[in-house]
């Protein structure tokens, strides 16, 4: 599994979060959900080369 995709999606999506809200909070859940996300798209490659 790659894992630097959902870090990666994780680190951006909280720092454009936080920078454009200044809101810790809303940018924790959506740094969260971006990992999330990032796992999802990163298994689905992963089973897609197999």
């Amino acid at each position: 599994m790659n894992w630097t995709l959902p870090f990666g999606l994780t680190v951006g999506a909280f720092w454009t979060l936080y920078l454009t809200t200044q809101l810790l909070s809303l940018s924790l859940i959506g740094g969260a959900g971006a990992f999330a996300a990032g796992i999802l798209c990163s298994i689905h490659i992963m089973k897609k080369g197999e």
